[in-house]
């Protein structure tokens, strides 16, 4: 029979710690309940919880403190329950380590759902489709098996839904996965509108795994979500591969850009628009004054930086 779950409430209202504690036990959870916020450090050391239900407001402890403090000391799911509202103080919290974030007043059956989603997150359950053990993107070594990631040889300490998320993105290597998509997989169900979540962990990851000068590991779509870069093997097949004329009218299939082949092509399209002979056009979305110069519409460079055709 597999051990019972350990949830931690750190919470000064007496009121809540008794709601949040008889509908924790009836389901089987063990709880412990600290008041105040000098004590977690012991707390953590004579048993470890499996989720931690964090108040920022206690009143001799600073609850933001108290929730980066946790974080470094466990890997341990934290939902905060707090009564502040401001979109500022979530993303301070989850920037500080917080797995989720609820405000009071709260109901029971969603902190329920939310406990067993973080629970989810922390003890994944197996994979339908099969995934690749390692996933080596640059110097980045993604170890699905053994949760763990390294960059450059050196270990990267990632907390569980860091992880989860990235594990998304290593196994759909070049997909887009929306917000919504990322959210409903890591989060859960519900959290299909909070995209605050997913633009501050995909920006933690960053911080942590992409290099200053190196090429990006997660790729914005604008108003739709990321993509993740080519495992090695593919990004050196894709470089090595002989470019084909398009078939027909089609367009070509085009690598993501980077800051130097932006400034080329920029290059390459005054020095296109320059050679070419003035031609008068007084017509649609590019119309001009006589003598205005005209990019030709096979020009890959005006396609790319001078708003020419698409």
């Amino acid at each position: 029979m597999p051990d019972k779950t350990v949830v931690l409430i750190v919470e000064d209202d007496q009121n809540i710690v008794d709601l949040v504690r008889s509908n924790l036990s009836v389901r089987g959870h063990d709880v412990i309940v600290s008041k105040g916020g000098d004590s977690i450090a012991r707390t953590l050391e004579l048993r470890v919880p499996d989720v931690v239900l964090l108040d920022l407001m206690l009143p001799d402890a600073d609850g933001f403190e108290l929730c980066r403090e946790i974080r470094e000391l466990s890997e341990v799911g934290i939902i905060v329950l707090s009564a502040r509202r401001a979109e500022t103080d979530k993303v301070r919290a989850l920037n500080l380590g917080a797995d989720d974030y609820m405000t009071k007043p709260f109901g029971i059956e969603e902190l329920l759902a939310r406990i067993n989603a973080t629970l989810r997150r922390s003890r994944p359950a197996p994979a339908r489709l099969p995934e690749p053990s390692v996933v080596t993107v640059g110097d980045v070594e993604i170890d699905l098996e053994r949760r763990r990631v390294t960059k450059g040889g050196r270990l990267v300490h990632l907390t569980q839904t860091e992880f989860a998320l990235l594990r998304q993105f290593a196994v759909s290597p070049g997909v887009l996965l929306t917000h919504a998509t990322l959210l409903r997989r890591v989060w859960g169900p519900g959290y299909e509108t909070q995209t605050e979540y997913t633009r501050v962990y995909v920006a933690r990851l960053r911080a942590k795994l992409e290099s200053q000068h190196g090429e990006p590991l997660f790729i914005t779509e604008p108003r739709s979500g990321y993509r993740f870069a080519l495992p090695s093997p593919d990004r050196a097949a894709l470089a090595l591969r002989p470019a084909s004329p398009p078939a027909g009218d089609a367009p070509a299939l085009r690598p993501a850009s980077s800051p130097a082949r932006g400034r080329a092509r920029l290059e390459a399209c005054v020095a296109h628009s320059a050679a070419r002979p003035a031609r008068p056009r007084t017509t649609g979305r590019h119309a001009a004054d006589l003598g205005t110069p005209v990019h030709h519409p096979r020009c890959r460079a005006c396609d790319h930086a001078c708003g020419g055709p698409k």
